[in-house]
């Protein structure tokens, strides 16, 4: 199984990549480390998206996002951090979950709602 670490502010959460989304894992992991703005967003409630340079398929969406959700939202070419309750707007390819730190990161993600544009950092896990 393959694991990431995701930054964000003084975060530092881990998450592993799960097989129900195989090529979206693969690609994702492929193309790690990104870091870049995050924003949150506004009608989903407890979601960080961040927009990445990868256009893939949906793979096995789901529309039921537990807090430590990661997700990939093809219409928009988002990676999404459901780190809370949300509703995503639309069907997502649930690709991961955090397994370390959640709670770290649910502080800092509250805070992004506030100021827009926080550096969001994922790299891979050896």
């Amino acid at each position: 199984m393959k694991h990431i670490e995701i930054v964000l502010g003084s975060a530092k959460a881990e998450a592993e990549l799960l097989e129900e989304c195989p090529k979206i894992s693969q690609a994702i992991w492929d193309a790690l480390p990104l870091k870049g703005p995050v924003n949150h967003a506004k009608i989903s409630n407890e979601e960080l998206m961040y927009m990445i340079p990868l256009i893939l398929m949906p793979e096995n969406e789901v529309t039921e996002t537990p807090p430590g959700t990661l997700a990939y939202w093809p219409t928009r070419q988002v990676l999404c951090i459901f780190y809370g309750k949300a509703v995503p707007a639309a069907p997502v390819s649930k690709f991961g979950r955090v397994t370390k730190n959640l709670e770290d990161l649910q502080r800092e993600a509250r805070k992004v709602w506030k100021r827009q544009g926080a550096v969001l950092e994922i790299r891979q896990v050896e």
